[in-house]
Formats: structure tokens, sequence, C-alpha cells
């Protein structure tokens, strides 16, 4: 497998894969701002792409950091996801796991994420790197004229 940051000729199988693993459409303009955010893909030798995790810079907050008051960098992850036929086979932690190290590379204090409270898998696998419950958000997601909480 290769792992890399994703380009322009990647949009149109980036946009399979993810039509596949996410219930939300996004636009054009949302694959022309991954070029300048965070992406990193994972890439079978047939070029297929089989996993996928983007973040942005969401912000600059006020926090504590190793005992002192400052600004902080903080940056979200937008999507995430393996396609469901690769999945227990530690790509999407790899995925993660070399996101991670980009944010930390790029000197962010802090990263966060939404994903739908019943999905207790996710929960989990965010948790063993780390990851806090902070906030449970009421109706968040609106999934197929659902709604759904999200953490």
């Amino acid at each position: 497998l290769v792992y890399r940051p994703i380009t322009r000729s990647d949009f149109f199988h980036l946009k399979i894969l993810q039509d596949h693993l996410f219930p939300v459409k996004y636009n054009d303009s949302f694959y022309e701002k991954l070029l300048t955010n965070f992406t990193i893909i994972s890439i079978l030798p047939s070029k297929q792409i089989i996993g996928v995790v983007t973040a942005r810079f969401k912000k600059k907050k006020q926090g504590w950091s190793f005992f002192s008051y400052k600004t902080l960098k903080h940056a979200y992850i937008m999507t995430f996801g393996v396609a469901e036929i690769f999945r227990r086979r530690k790509i999407g932690s790899f995925l993660l796991q070399k996101m991670l190290e980009l944010l930390c590379k790029e000197n962010f204090d802090t990263v966060s994420l939404h994903t739908q409270a019943i999905n207790i898998g996710a929960v989990k696998f965010y948790e063993r790197f780390g990851f806090q419950k902070k906030d449970h958000l009421i109706d968040y997601y609106l999934i197929e004229g659902k709604l759904y909480d999200a953490i």
C-alpha cells in the first residue's frame, strides 16, 4: 500500500470512495479545498483509493499548554474511512496515525472530530488513539431524513 497526500488527479476515485463511505455528498469545492488542507489517502498498487483521512485548520483558541495559557492551533478531522472490504487490516489505524503525526509536525496543539454517538466501534477506535468524549451533540447529523446525535 502507498500512503500519500491527495492530488487533483485523485478526485474522481476519491469521490467514488467517499460516496460509498459517507451519507453526505460533497461538492467539487470540497475536493478543491482538500488540496490546501491535510489529506492522506491509501492506494493499492492498482491505483484504487481504499482509504482516506482529511483534516483542516479549524481555529485558534485560548487554552492551557504546558502550564501556560496561550493561543492553541486546532485541527478538525473532517472525513475518515476505509473501504469496507479492506477494514480490519490496520489500514485505518495507519491512516489516522499518519494524520496525527502530520498534524503534530505542523505544530497543531489539539485535534478533534465527530462521530455518530451510536457508532460504538468508532468511539472505541478513537479512544485507542487518545481521543476523549467532550460534547454530546443532539441531532447533529441528518442522514436519509433521520437525525442522529454526535460525540
